[in-house]
């Protein structure tokens, strides 16, 4: 699988937040290029997108990549916000989505924190090996109500559907 991380972007405009989603940018990069599997397009040709308005189509495109990460950040005082999307960007649509938020005591160290789990949950998503499981999960109807409720949510008497062996990427 080939994939694209496209710059993070900062939405408080501050040249301080800039810097640090250009740093989350080339983690999560570092991070999912050391998965086996994966085919990830260099820090170089990604920055390259940075500010662009191009469609994700074109960029797959040019970058010859099967799937986008795209993300922003969000900096307000001492809390860091990080969004990131992961898309084919054949049909434009969501094949992974997540927000992580951290109080920010130790900047690099939460940096390296999020990027380290968005590549975790990105790269499970992207492995090869996994795929046929997770596409042709379906969950038993006696643990629907912990799939649909998603891992350690309230309401599903403590159960992890992790645990479980359901599909949690699905719930809704």
């Amino acid at each position: 699988v080939s994939v694209g991380v496209l710059p993070f972007v900062s939405l408080s405009g501050h040249t301080n937040d800039e810097r640090l989603a250009d740093g989350i940018t080339e983690l999560v990069i570092t991070r999912l290029a050391s998965r086996p599997r994966l085919c990830v397009i260099s820090r170089t040709s990604s920055m390259h997108y940075k500010g662009s308005r191009a469609r994700l189509t074109e960029i797959a495109r040019e970058l010859n990549v099967s799937r986008i990460v795209e993300g922003s950040i969000l900096h307000p005082g001492s809390v860091l916000q990080v969004v990131v999307q992961l898309i084919d960007p054949q049909s434009d649509m969501h094949v992974f989505t997540r927000s992580h938020t951290r109080t920010l005591v130790d900047e690099l160290r939460s940096q390296n924190e999020i990027a380290c789990t968005i590549a975790e949950e990105i790269g499970t998503r992207l492995d090869p090996e996994r795929q046929p499981r997770l596409s042709h999960a379906r969950p038993r109807p006696e643990k629907r109500r912990f799939f649909i409720c998603g891992a350690a949510t309230p309401g599903c008497a403590g159960r992890d559907a992790r645990a479980e062996g359901l599909p949690v990427a699905r719930c809704v």
